[in-house]
């Protein structure tokens, strides 16, 4: 089973497998002015899109942007800190 799900990322098996999660995305009912961020697999709050989350959110009236924490006292820590999560 193994040998086989390698064989079809390595025979152009990615280029499919991009296709099929873009196609599944597309399915997917997305709000308007909603933009995510997250960083490190949404378990800190640092790095390029703090920044941007923080411009968009000073910045950008009709755009919400919200963090994206797994990490319960991230959430925790951001909510007392006034940022959208």
């Amino acid at each position: 089973m193994l040998k086989r799900v390698g064989r079809l990322l390595t025979l152009g098996g990615k280029a499919v497998l991009c296709y099929l999660a873009f196609a599944v995305a597309m399915l997917i009912p997305k709000r308007r002015g909603l933009w995510l961020f997250g960083a490190w697999m949404s378990r800190k709050y640092s790095d390029n899109p703090k920044y941007v989350q923080r411009f968009i959110s000073e910045r950008k009236p009709g755009i919400d942007a919200v963090w994206v924490a797994k990490d319960r006292d991230l959430y925790d820590r951001l909510r007392e800190q006034g940022v959208a999560v």
